[in-house]
């Protein structure tokens, strides 16, 4: 799964993946190089941020 992004919900810059750990965290795991300005146009609307009050929200700061 994407835990975070880089750049902007409208043209992501680099993906950061994430999965839960054994205690159900979520831990980013990897990122990306970054992506091609086709791959940011394909991808930009199927990412949406996660709602506030989600538990495994990562913090945009």
């Amino acid at each position: 799964m994407i835990g975070e992004i880089t750049g902007t919900l409208t043209s992501p810059a680099t993906l950061l993946p994430a999965r839960h750990d054994t205690a159900g965290n979520l831990r980013l795991i990897a990122r990306t190089t970054p992506l091609p300005t086709a791959a940011r146009r394909d991808l930009a609307p199927h990412l949406h941020p996660a709602d506030p009050d989600h538990p495994q929200a990562l913090s945009h700061k």
